[in-house]
């Protein structure tokens, strides 16, 4: 894709958007020809991106975009059995896409300061916190909030909210009790990047706390961390709903998982637990459901069951 606008000697911004008819779902594109950091298409319809352009870019800028069309893929055989057949009804279709850029004149970078973005039906808007891109998403199914720089903050997933965060190789970090909170709704994390708790705390340090109404989907590669140098405990994931894990690295000081109360924990094969004290725990009626990846230790507390498949 390229993109060149003339007659101008001031700054620019610019506005793409790529419509999709008849995306197949497993299609993925990359910015990167590593196919590592993922460019997220929003409800298998929309990619989108915003960008400035100083004068040293001579007033053009080429935009490689990548995409991969892999067969068999999924992390469980049944998962691979189920994206065959979705893959397969594309059969005798056209996917066509349709690219519309806008231009504008500016005094100076609106992007600057800026450390997150939403992407609701293609349009992206930049906010100066995280959170306020969350909140920005509202209700709307599968928007698409995306971490523009490396950033200090705790956040909280609520409302009945449904949100891809596109980690884009940033990381997000918190000294509070939880760094990101799903409390309602559901989170689904893709890309590379990472999630860090960390502090000095006589109580707990969560990375990320799944709350009884929550549920998160980690697709990707990211680092999930919970460490606390204080002598309360480190978690990764300290889960109440129902996490699915088909990525990452998790691990903590003392946890990488805890599986808390009825919760419901789905581990995938694309999956490193990896710490030096337990990490996966169930406590009372909890579940863990084990289908492959690479697991330290494993231990069981109250009631709650593993049940392993590897």
């Amino acid at each position: 894709m390229k993109l060149m606008l003339a007659g101008t000697e001031t700054l620019l911004t610019y506005e793409t958007k790529m419509t999709f008819t008849n995306k197949p779902k497993n299609l993925k594109f990359y910015w990167d020809s590593n196919k590592t950091q993922e460019a997220v298409v929003e409800n298998e319809t929309y990619l989108a991106l915003n960008g400035f352009i100083t004068l040293e870019d001579n007033k053009k800028r080429d935009i490689p975009i990548y995409w991969e069309w892999p067969l068999e893929t999924g992390s469980s055989p049944s998962e691979i059995e189920e994206n065959d057949e979705i893959d397969t009804t594309f059969i005798g279709k056209t996917m066509s896409m349709k690219i519309t850029t806008a231009g504008a004149q500016v005094t100076s970078n609106p992007y600057a300061n800026r450390v997150a973005s939403t992407t609701i039906n293609g349009e992206i808007t930049t906010y100066n916190t995280v959170q306020a891109a969350i909140n920005a998403a509202g209700n709307n199914q599968g928007a698409v909030v995306t971490l523009l720089d490396d950033i200090q903050e705790s956040v909280v997933i609520s409302a009945n909210q449904d949100i891809v965060l596109n980690m884009n190789e940033k990381t997000i970090s918190s000294g509070k009790y939880s760094t990101v909170r799903v409390e309602d709704g559901t989170l689904t994390i893709v890309g590379n990047g990472s999630i860090k708790g960390e502090g000095n705390s006589t109580n707990d340090i969560i990375a990320i706390d799944v709350r009884p109404n929550g549920v998160l989907n980690i697709l990707g590669n990211a680092i999930i961390t919970g460490l606390n140098q204080g002598s309360g405990t480190g978690r990764g994931i300290n889960n109440y709903g129902t996490t699915n894990i088909k990525g990452g690295n998790i691990s903590g000081k003392i946890y990488g998982i805890t599986n808390q109360s009825s919760g419901k924990v789905n581990i995938y094969y694309n999956t490193v637990i990896s710490i030096v004290c337990n990490t996966v725990s169930t406590t009372q009626n909890a579940v863990i459901t084990i289908y492959g990846g690479t697991i330290q230790s494993l231990y069981n507390a109250g009631n709650g069951q593993i049940i392993d498949y590897r």
